[in-house]
């Protein structure tokens, strides 16, 4: 007999307790199942950490729009510079860039294949002529509109279930929370000690 699951750890469920639609004989824990894995709650913890579910929905939201950009023949970061370009036309590379959280080069190459693709253009800085300003073009809004189709039907999956005020709600809190984030200085994160 192997040891006992441990609290707070998913598990993949053998072939035949999947079957069985059951636990693996000997646990004593309490299970929630869900799918082909279940879940052995922590007793001493909250039901989930905020920050690590915070994190997951992120994430599985990216990879859900990465797979959304593919049927269109783009990335998701591609995506959103058309989508940022459609807000706030004329911003240069490295605004883009600040923006997506990558390196300007990164932003270069992502732009040279929206150019090449004719969805978006450069065009000089009427002050600095070292900056190339970034504007979508007329070939980019239609792309960005079948985007767009896409974007509504994600956030359509991801607020399931949820009334409109308890979205606004939680809209709200994460917009304060971005704020908290970004809009003070915080102290520094506390250093292992040795």
């Amino acid at each position: 007999m192997g040891a006992l699951p441990t609290p707070g750890h998913v598990y993949r469920m053998t072939a035949s307790a999947q079957k069985q639609k059951s636990p693996p004989a000997k646990s004593h824990h309490p299970l929630t199942f869900h799918k082909q894995a279940y879940y052995i709650p922590a007793v001493d913890k909250p039901a989930y950490d905020f920050l690590v579910l915070l994190n997951d929905l992120a994430r599985v939201i990216r990879t859900e729009a990465d797979r959304r950009a593919r049927l269109h023949g783009m990335t998701r970061a591609q995506w959103m510079i058309l989508a940022r370009l459609n807000q706030s036309p004329g911003l240069s590379q490295r605004e883009l860039a600040e923006y997506l959280e990558v390196e300007p080069i990164t932003v270069a190459r992502l732009v040279d294949r929206l150019e090449a693709a004719g969805q978006v253009e450069r065009r000089p800085d009427p002050v600095d002529r070292r900056i190339w300003r970034l504007h979508l073009t007329d070939l980019g809004r239609p792309a960005l509109d079948a985007l767009g189709v896409q974007r509504d039907q994600l956030l359509a999956i991801v607020t399931e279930g949820v009334d409109a005020r308890s979205l606004a709600e939680v809209s709200a809190t994460l917009a304060q929370m971005k704020s908290n984030m970004t809009g003070c200085r915080r102290p520094e994160p506390a250093k292992k000690s040795a």
